[in-house]
């Protein structure tokens, strides 16, 4: 149902999904989902499968987008009473997920609330507001970014402090850009958290889910080996050491793991890894200050400097490896990103003739069209 009103806001609504086994007067477990751009259907959309497999109720505002936190927290706050007034839900099986700003709302969310078991964040991590981070409410934390993403560090830095903190948490790393993760990406990270969290009334999460979960991750482990994507499968190997029983064989997996971690192709790689992550902190260092600057006189943008940059963008990602190619990637989408959100502080820029053609300017130097 994509367009419910939310009868105690004005002008507010949200997209519904209730899976085939919902029965109104059994408590169900719940994903209430942000979209940066407040597309509730598109946001439920990745998810329908896992609510179907565990009878999850799905909830997407469709006013909820980039911008104000404190305008997002009530549009999120009169959602939530609505939500909970008419639902019967089970409140030990509550969960936030969202995507780019969405994410980093859900994120607030549970933090400042203390009320939800997990959250599902997808292509950024926390709110620039310190006052927003996790800390001593504790929750399940499932990142998924693509390796294109300009958020990626960002992901793998929030992996750490969240473990710091003993945060259950964990990262799907996957071949893609800043998108919403595709539905068996979501899969995966809504397995993961109802093994870590399979209380209440989640009956049906059996020993035979629990088995075709460990199956699906094992079986993707041996794809990512065979398409040499190492990382990804030491990422995989890890977490199914931590997350699944040891009577799966674990013995065998920590053989395999350590075989892996241990090989000469495998150094390689994320030695070539560290050196693409720290090419990019440099990178990103000297060309997002300048486009701060430029962004803030975009009459006076010098396009000749920032053809020359762009171009040794173009030789990094001819001659070098994948990680590399990877990490050019994450750069130019963050320039490009930094530029459009310019309008959310400069709103009279979005009619602006010039402003568009610096768009397409960066776009054309970057992308070549």
């Amino acid at each position: 149902m994509d367009s419910i009103a939310v009868s105690n806001a004005t002008n507010e609504s949200f997209s519904l999904y209730l899976p085939n086994s919902y029965q109104s007067q059994k408590s169900s477990a719940i994903i209430f989902v942000f979209d940066p751009a407040a597309r509730g259907r598109v946001g439920l959309a990745p998810f329908v499968e896992s609510a179907e497999k565990y009878g999850i109720i799905l909830v997407c505002s469709n006013n909820s987008r980039n911008g104000s936190f404190e305008k997002n927290f009530a549009t999120a706050d009169n959602l939530f009473k609505y939500v909970f007034k008419t639902y019967r839900v089970d409140v030990g099986q509550m969960y936030l997920a969202g995507f780019s700003g969405g994410s980093r709302l859900a994120t607030a969310i549970a933090s400042l609330s203390g009320q939800f078991s997990g959250v599902i964040a997808c292509g950024a991590g926390f709110s620039p507001n310190p006052a927003h981070s996790p800390s001593f409410n504790p929750f399940l934390y499932a990142a998924i970014c693509g390796v294109e993403d300009m958020n990626y560090q960002e992901i793998l830095a929030n992996q750490k402090y969240l473990t710091k903190l003993k945060f259950k948490n964990t990262v799907f790393s996957f071949d893609g850009g800043h998108q919403w993760p595709n539905t068996r990406e979501i899969n995966r990270a809504v397995d993961w958290l109802f093994l870590q969290n399979n209380t209440g009334t989640i009956s049906q999460f059996t020993k035979n889910l629990i088995a075709k979960s460990f199956e699906s991750e094992y079986r993707l482990t041996q794809l990512f080996l065979g398409d040499n994507e190492l990382l990804f499968a030491r990422e995989n190997y890890k977490r199914i050491l931590q997350t699944y029983p040891e009577h799966f064989g674990l013995d065998s997996i920590r053989s395999k793991y350590k075989e892996l971690i241990n090989s000469e192709p495998f150094e390689a790689a994320s030695k070539n890894r560290l050196e693409a992550l720290k090419r990019e902190l440099q990178i990103r260092k000297k060309l997002f200050n300048k486009l701060e600057s430029d962004l803030n006189s975009i009459e006076e943008i010098n396009f000749n400097w920032w053809e020359k940059e762009s171009e040794k963008l173009h030789k990094m990602e001819r001659k070098r490896h994948k990680e590399i190619k990877r990490m050019v990637a994450r750069v130019r989408y963050g320039i490009m990103a930094a530029i459009y959100e310019k309008r959310f502080s400069m709103p009279e820029l979005i009619e602006n003739t010039h402003y568009k053609n610096v768009v397409q300017s960066f776009r054309q130097m970057l992308y070549g069209n």
